[in-house]
């Protein structure tokens, strides 16, 4: 297996209007990190049910 660029990535999951906005901003300010901007997921949704 190739070694990975980021051996540990971390995702980050915020509901909307909660601030995700303004910590994309702050986050990628540092030098050594990226955050991309959010990806709008408001079609997804999980159901639960019997088999």
């Amino acid at each position: 297996m190739p070694d990975r660029l980021v051996p540990s990535p971390v995702f980050l999951l915020s509901a909307v209007r909660s601030g995700p906005t303004l910590l994309r901003c702050v986050l990628d300010s540092h030098s050594r990190l990226h955050a991309p901007h959010e990806l709008h997921l408001t079609r997804f949704g999980v159901h639960a049910g019997r088999p």
